[in-house]
C-alpha cells in the first residue's frame, strides 16, 4: 500500500478566508415580535431590520484537528428598530381640575375626550447602528474525513462548525433613548390644551412610569432592550446562522476533496521509436482512507491508496 501527503499552508487558508469573508452580506429580515404589556394595557410589537458585513478576523490551526476563526467583526450598514404600541383607549373628561375654594364652582373643566383610539397608537423608528458599537464572532471548524457516494465517489475533508461565540455590546444610552422617544410620541398624541395633559398625568402618575408599564418592564429599560434584542428577536443567533449557512453554501463545508478511484494515468497516446502510437487508457487506483491533521502552520492530508487497480494499460496499434 502506498500513500502521499499533501500540505496546505496557514497563509493560504487565510487568503481564502479573506475572499470568502469579503463577499458575505448578512440580511436581517423583519420578523415582528409581539407581547402583551403590563396588565394587558397594551400590545407591544418590535421589529428589527438591517444588513451587515464582515471585517477583520483571524484564522489559526489548533492541533490536532481544528481551524479557529476568531475576532470576526460584524459591521452593520443598516440596523433599524421599530417599536409599535397599541394602547388601550383611555377616556376622561367632564372633570373639574380647578375649583373655586369659596363656592366650589368649577373654574376649569376638561371636556370629555378619548385618546389612544388608533391601532397602533405609537410608532417609533430609529437607527441602531451607532448604538451597537461592537459585534464580534468566533467559531471553530472541526476537521472530519468523509466518503461520499456517486460516480465517481469522493473522499473529502470537511469542517464542521463548533463553539460559535458572539459578543454584542450596546451603548448605555439605548434604554434612555427608547424611553425618551416613546414618551415624546405619547405626548404628541395628547390634545394641545395642557389641561388634558394634567388630567392624564393624574391617571398615569408620570410619563416615565406609564411607558415602563406599557412595555411591562421594571426600572431598567436598558436591560429590557438588550434582553429583547438578544433573546426574543435573537440578533446574535441571526448573525451566527447567516455566517455558518453562508459557509455551508459557499464551500459545501468541504476544505479538500479528491475523487475515488483516483486517476493515476489519464487517457492519452505514447509515440514509440518505430513511429507507432500506443493508446493509453485511464488507470484508476482506489483510495482506502484519508486523514487530516494540523500543526501551527500547516494542514496535512495523508492519502492511503489501495493496491487494487480498477483499469489497466492496453496497447493499441502495435
Amino acid at each position: 500500500m502506498s500513500h502521499i501527503s499533501v500540505g496546505f499552508s496557514l497563509n493560504m487558508f487565510r487568503a481564502v478566508f479573506e475572499k470568502v469573508r469579503d463577499t458575505l452580506q448578512i440580511p436581517i429580515l423583519p420578523k415582528p415580535y409581539s407581547y402583551q404589556g403590563g396588565s394587558g394595557m397594551s400590545t407591544v410589537t418590535i421589529t428589527l431590520k438591517g444588513k451587515a458585513r464582515l471585517e477583520n478576523g483571524t484564522v489559526d490551526f489548533i492541533a490536532p484537528d481544528r481551524l479557529r476563526i476568531s475576532e470576526l467583526d460584524i459591521v452593520f450598514d443598516e440596523l433599524k428598530l421599530t417599536i409599535k404600541l397599541d394602547i388601550d383607549e383611555i377616556a376622561f373628561g367632564d372633570e373639574c381640575i380647578i375649583q373655586n375654594p369659596i363656592n366650589e364652582k368649577c373654574i376649569v373643566n376638561v371636556p370629555k375626550k378619548s385618546i389612544f383610539e388608533a391601532n397602533p397608537d405609537v410608532v417609533i423608528k430609529f437607527n441602531l447602528v451607532p448604538l451597537v458599537p461592537r459585534v464580534e464572532l468566533s467559531f471553530d471548524l472541526i476537521l472530519d474525513e468523509k466518503k461520499t457516494d456517486g460516480v465517481p465517489s469522493h473522499w473529502a475533508i470537511t469542517g464542521q462548525p463548533d463553539l460559535p461565540d458572539i459578543e454584542i455590546d450596546f451603548a448605555d444610552s439605548l434604554g434612555d433613548l427608547i424611553q425618551e422617544k416613546l414618551t415624546q410620541a405619547i405626548k404628541d398624541i395628547i390634545p394641545g390644551n395642557s389641561s388634558f395633559e394634567r388630567v392624564l398625568v393624574q391617571k398615569i402618575r408620570s410619563f416615565g412610569e406609564f411607558v415602563r408599564n406599557l412595555l411591562d418592564v421594571g426600572d431598567d429599560i436598558q436591560e429590557w432592550a438588550q434582553r429583547t434584542l438578544l433573546n426574543e428577536i435573537g440578533l446574535g443567533n441571526i448573525i451566527i446562522g447567516a455566517v455558518l449557512d453562508y459557509y455551508q453554501d459557499k464551500l459545501n463545508a468541504t476544505l479538500f476533496k479528491i475523487p475515488n478511484p483516483y486517476p493515476v494515468i489519464n487517457v492519452g497516446k505514447l509515440k514509440q521509436c518505430n513511429g507507432l502510437e500506443i493508446s493509453l487508457p485511464p488507470v484508476y487506483v482506489e483510495i482506502d482512507t484519508i486523514q487530516a491533521k494540523v500543526t501551527d502552520d500547516y494542514l496535512f492530508v495523508n492519502i492511503e491508496f489501495s493496491d487494487i487497480i480498477t483499469k489497466t494499460l492496453k496497447g493499441v496499434g502495435t
